[in-house]
């Protein structure tokens, strides 16, 4: 097995690596980091958790690092585009650690915040460009960010942006790149419509492809569980009764699904953060930063946090829902069991997910079998919380009232649906009667008829001189 060493990186890269406890390179980086090093275009695929990040940081700060003359504007060398926000801080926080002892500026662009301070970024002058496709696209089109001087393009986790719909945004800023370029792509998983791009963007690439890339991690261990679906959150706190599990990667299938989780276990006492896309750009970082310095023992997020992101020594991952993708299946399990730890995943599976499941068999040739855990009793004192309603005063949960119901008195708004006196309680069988207090009814006399029409007094229409319309008075 080769070393750093034997990669040809310069004593300034091997002094970073050394400093991050890197022993030897993976294989997904012994085979890209001297092809890119002698300038080829490269096509990589492998699992997870393998550090492609560093197969393609490295040899671009190698290219770039040396003495600089610091009365010349620094011009932007490199471009890194990324599908996520969280994906694309992840990279930039690579490469500050990888160019610790190297004369490199990086910016990370990004959506969800102000790009006026971005705008001074890129006027200042950086060398390295690290950004979400939407506003990268959004910073060209201000003539905030020019492309003409790029020499390495990378796009990282190609796969999931051509799911989120980003391909026409790459294609735009490819075509900005007008001079020869050095470009690379990294995925996954690597379906036919990203070869297809591949053929498009890449000039003779190499092709590097570590292990299917439909194998899932070995060192995954895998308890599937059968579950009714309003048992779900009754089932995961009874799981995180359990003390071994030191940290939670909850995923939700919706953003609503992964807020009403993260509600619930912060009312039984759990330290959670969630993570989803209606949450502002800091909040998001704030939520990341504090669940990987393990300042809370649960994150719930949707499949936002499913690519690329790495958590140090993550022991498990729960899938509360089961995704929709076996390609978000594979990403989903890639948080754990990385850098050569072990890990953990719970699949919650519910009779309408069993088809998902089924597919997911078929696609990772594993033989996932939902067993029901006996030693699981529902509690039924467990109510999932409503996001958008409030906690009652009395303890119980406040319900949409049905349509017809009246609140008795101002103790009554307090009070849950059918809490209460039976009188209080909405009678759906009945026709609601309405009193006309103070008003005489309407009634018309039995010797009373109705006139006709033609029976009514007519209103004598005025006379007109000039009935013709074009006549005019003399």
């Amino acid at each position: 097995m080769p070393t750093f060493t034997d990669l040809g990186l310069s004593s300034s890269l091997l002094k970073a690596i050394e400093k991050q406890g890197y022993n030897e390179p993976t294989d997904i980086q012994a085979q890209a980091i001297p092809l890119l090093l002698a300038n080829k275009d490269v096509l990589g695929s492998a699992q997870t958790g393998t550090g492609k990040t560093a197969a393609f940081a490295l040899p671009i700060i190698q290219h770039l690092e040396g003495p600089r003359d610091p009365k010349i504007k620094r011009v932007v060398q490199a471009l890194i585009l990324a599908p996520t926000r969280e994906l694309a801080i992840q990279i930039q926080e690579n490469f500050f650690q990888y160019s610790r002892f190297s004369n490199l500026r990086i910016g990370c662009f990004y959506g969800g915040v102000s790009k006026v301070p971005q705008m001074k970024t890129l006027y200042h002058g950086v060398d390295v460009v690290i950004g979400t496709p939407g506003r990268i696209l959004d910073l060209i089109r201000s003539k905030a960010l020019h492309l003409s001087t790029i020499h390495h393009v990378v796009l990282d986790e190609a796969d999931q942006m051509l799911d989120m719909g980003f391909l026409p945004d790459v294609k735009t800023i490819l075509k900005e790149i007008s001079q020869p370029h050095q470009t690379s792509l990294f995925s996954a998983t690597m379906p036919e419509a990203i070869r297809h791009l591949a053929h498009q963007i890449l000039v003779n690439p190499e092709r590097i492809s570590i292990t299917p890339v439909e194998e899932p991690v070995d060192r995954i261990q895998h308890d599937t569980i059968a579950i009714e679906k309003n048992q779900k959150l009754s089932y995961l706190l009874h799981r995180l009764k359990d003390e071994s599990i030191v940290s939670a990667l909850v995923f939700t299938r919706t953003k609503r699904g992964a807020k009403r989780t993260a509600l619930n276990l912060k009312a039984q006492g759990i330290s959670t953060v969630e993570l989803h896309g209606n949450q502002s750009q800091p909040k998001r970082t704030e939520a990341m930063k504090a669940f990987k310095d393990k300042k809370v023992r649960v994150l719930v997020a949707t499949d936002i946090a499913s690519r690329g992101i790495d958590i140090h020594q993550l022991s498990h991952v729960i899938n509360f829902d089961m995704p929709e993708t076996p390609e978000a299946f594979l990403h989903r399990i890639g948080r754990t069991a990385r850098a050569g730890f072990s890990g953990a995943v719970i699949h919650m599976v519910s009779r309408e997910e069993m088809y998902l499941l089924k597919a997911i068999n078929r696609y990772t040739g594993l033989s996932l079998s939902p067993q029901r855990d006996h030693g699981f009793k529902f509690d039924a004192s467990l109510v999932i919380k409503r996001d958008d309603e409030q906690e009652d005063t009395s303890g119980y949960q406040r319900h949409r009232r049905p349509k017809g119901y009246r609140a008795q008195g101002q103790d009554a708004l307090s009070r849950p649906m059918f809490q209460g006196e039976a009188a209080m309680r909405p009678n759906h069988g009945e026709k609601r009667s309405f009193s006309h207090a103070g008003k005489k009814p309407f009634r018309r006399s039995q010797g009373e008829r109705s006139t006709t029409h033609s029976e009514r007094p007519q209103k004598k229409r005025p006379f007109r001189r000039f009935q013709s319309r074009g006549a005019k008075p003399n």
